[in-house]
């Protein structure tokens, strides 16, 4: 206590009272002294810690004269002080509070300009530029004239240090315009604080308020904000800025740079408004998959390609009712090379459509995409259809800063920007839709699944299971088998449960079993015992992911185990005479998009009926739009549409639209209206149903389900299925 009184008497001697305060007193340690005494004693001890590093102290002693002593003289150099440190420990709000309050009590304070500097700068810290600035420039302005372009210097400087960029690069410019220092340091300062992570709007607002033509502060931001918009894949906007450059400053010191940037922009932001890229698989093993895309595509834009020859009708020998070959067919022939599909379609409206082969090569997609972009300057692109060349496509695009709607179901691709868009039905959204019907719908909370172990099938399971979980539903039994399998009798044992000797029946057997000596014969009474076990049927639904060829195969072997996969009435009843077991309830078959053909129901008939799978496309639909296609696709390669064609169709159909207008709307002209007017499309009358795109670009169509009925594949409601399947 002693030590703390002696220090402050010395303080105090050295102490020089400069205003009139208040008059009132204080106790401290049990004396009396006047409260401006106190106050003043309180900042010098402040101070003297602040320059020891000792900020707690410094802090206490400063906030202990803002709230106890504020009708003191020292309330003004207190607040500012401690509004000093608070910055420097990153309270910015505390600081503004703090200066804040002194400024509301006493405006006239002899330290209310570095008040009002503190709260600019605690303002700037809270991103509050707009606020900040005009405090800034006014105490800027209150300096003699010849003393203003060093005193912007000095706080440009400051703000600088402090990480304020832009109001830095303000003040620099307006030092550096009014002479204010050396031009070389200038300069420097200000290129340090335009690569500090000025934010692009910033950037344009100093270049349309305090940047006059001639200024090295106006060449330094033209050139910033060309780069910028680059790097934000603004091409158009990077353009103008290298032009404006260019005009302004053609011997500049970033002239150069400017004219290489501009010469590869030129190429990008050139637009061809009726031109549309296509990009496809038109050689290699995948051709016929992009050709045919190729034709819906065209259809898409009202074109009717040529007819393809019918092949040829099989000459069948009258005896045998064998196909005769005929001997030309049977002399081995030179392959010819096809023609190549690649080249410019003229459609309706003078679309353009720009054709390129993808030949499944994710290199080659890189260099095409480019190409469409910077020798053909198309405005959008329609493509790939495969996993492999989808996403290299899509980054592309990105890059180039032009639409493009993606025919592929791989993952990541809507993801990779504002400019990709897709039309596909993933596995997740097949998954989705059955597990919501499945679960939600029809109540059942124990499933079984049975998969291929190809990416497909992996990729359907692991989908599948996630939605489950989500849903508090569990796979209560797995089965995996090899992609080519044709024969599924252990896998469909192992599902439900049989070789498991749990009842005395089937252990009397075996034991049976196990006395015979020949090991062939042996192996087959054990096989044989194992049939005897009723199966664990403990899933309510089988989820099969795979396609309708396999199905064929794997529904007899489960049928073969006495799993129940049907709800026709006659052999539900028969099975539950057989079994005696009144209570069984048939296991919900539930499939993929690849189920979808009319073979699956020729094949299986009643064995599956109640079926249930889903698909992004019914060539069955009654609408004229969809039997116009259908009708139209047929016409050219005597098949009917698949999915992936009729997703072509639609996203060509999309583009078509916004291109050509209408009375509602204009044609497009600029990539970026095309791409907004994609992202803002709801309810687009497709084939595969009314289209809209998500926030990341996917299509957000809903799946359509399918039942199998009798002989038939039908369409069914999801509310339909799960009143029906629940009852």
């Amino acid at each position: 206590m002693r030590s703390f009184l002696c220090l402050f008497a010395l303080l105090l001697s050295c102490t020089t009272t400069t205003a009139q305060g208040t008059t009132r007193t204080v106790t401290v340690d049990g004396r009396t002294m006047p409260a401006e005494d106190y106050a003043r004693f309180l900042v010098d001890t402040a101070n003297a810690a602040a320059l020891a590093h000792e900020d707690s102290v410094a802090r206490a002693s400063f906030a202990k004269v803002t709230t106890e002593l504020s009708d003191t003289t020292s309330f003004g150099p207190a607040s500012v002080g401690l509004a000093r440190l608070l910055l420097d420990a990153g309270d910015a709000p505390g600081a503004q509070a703090a200066v804040e309050k002194l400024l509301l009590q006493d405006p006239t304070t002899p330290v209310a300009d570095e008040a009002r500097y503190l709260l600019a700068l605690a303002q700037l810290q809270q991103g509050d530029a707009k606020s900040a600035a005009p405090t800034l420039k006014s105490l800027v302005d209150k300096m003699p004239e010849e003393e203003r372009a060093m005193a912007a210097a000095k706080l440009g400087e400051q703000l600088g240090a402090q990480g304020h960029g832009a109001e830095a690069l303000r003040y620099l410019g307006r030092a550096l315009a009014g002479g204010g220092g050396d031009r070389a340091e200038l300069e420097r300062r200000m290129l340090l604080a335009i690569d500090a992570g000025i934010a692009p709007g910033d950037l344009r607002m100093l270049l349309e308020t305090e940047a006059s033509q001639g200024s090295f502060l106006d060449e330094l931001l033209t050139m910033k904000l060309a780069r910028v918009h680059v790097h934000l894949r603004d091409y158009t906007s990077a353009n103008d800025m290298a032009a404006r450059y260019l005009t302004r400053y053609p011997s500049g010191r970033w002239a150069k740079d400017a004219r290489a940037l501009q010469t590869s922009l030129q190429a990008r932001v050139q637009v061809d408004a009726k031109a549309v890229g296509v990009l496809l698989p038109l050689s290699g093993k995948y051709a016929p998959y992009g050709k045919r895309a190729l034709t819906a595509i065209q259809l898409g834009f009202g074109f009717a390609p040529k007819r393809e020859a019918p092949p040829p009708e099989p000459e069948l020998d009258p005896a045998t009712g064998d196909v005769v070959t005929p001997e030309e067919q049977l002399a081995p022939k030179p392959k010819e090379k096809a023609p190549s599909l690649e080249g410019t379609l003229t459609m309706p409206g003078g679309i353009k459509l720009v054709v390129r082969d993808s030949a499944g090569d994710p290199v080659r997609t890189r260099q095409v995409v480019e190409d469409l972009v910077a020798k053909d300057h198309v405005i959008a692109i329609l493509g790939d259809v495969l996993l492999d060349t989808s996403l290299p496509a899509a980054l592309a695009a990105e890059d180039a800063g032009v639409p493009i709607i993606s025919l592929s179901r791989r993952d990541g691709v809507p993801e990779t920007g504002p400019w990709t868009f897709r039309l596909a039905l993933t596995a997740k959204k097949q998954a989705e839709a059955l597990v919501r019907l499945t679960v939600e719908g029809m109540g059942m909370k124990r499933i079984g699944i049975m998969y291929p172990k190809d990416p497909f099938g992996v990729e359907l399971m692991n989908e599948l299971w996630d939605e489950l979980e989500k849903r508090e539903a569990e796979v209560t039994a797995v089965e995996a088998y090899a992609h080519d399998q044709t024969t599924f009798t252990a896998e469909a044992k192992s599902l439900v449960g049989r070789g498991i000797a749990s009842s005395t029946e089937v252990a009397e057997c075996r034991a049976e079993a196990q006395q015979i000596s020949n090991d062939y014969r042996k192996k087959k009474a054990l096989e044989g015992c194992n049939d005897l076990a009723r199966p664990i049927v403990d899933f309510e639904a089988l989820f099969v992911p795979d396609s309708y060829r396999t199905v064929s195969y794997i529904v007899p072997a489960l049928v073969a185990e006495d799993v129940l996969l049907t709800k026709d009435h006659r052999t539900v009843e028969n099975y539950r005479k057989t079994t005696g077991n009144n209570s069984v309830r048939p296991v919900q078959l539930l499939g993929v998009s690849m189920w979808n053909d009319p073979e699956l129901t020729k094949r299986l008939g009643r064995q599956i009926d109640g079926a249930v799978f889903v698909d992004g496309f019914n060539p069955g639909d009654g609408t004229p739009r969809v039997q116009k296609f259908v009708g139209a696709f047929a016409e050219v390669h005597h098949s009917k549409p698949q999915l992936i064609e009729a997703q072509a169709h639609d996203g060509a159909a999309i583009v078509a639209a916004l291109l050509t207008g209408d009375a509602a709307r204009p044609a497009l002209r600029t990539r970026e209206s095309l791409r907004q007017a994609i992202a803002g499309i709801s309810e687009f009358p497709g084939v595969t149903g009314l289209i809209r795109f998500d926030e990341q670009g996917d299509s957000a169509t809903l799946p359509i389900h399918f039942v199998v009925d009798g002989e038939r594949i039908e369409t069914r409601d999801p509310a339909a299925l799960a009143k029906g399947g629940s009852g």
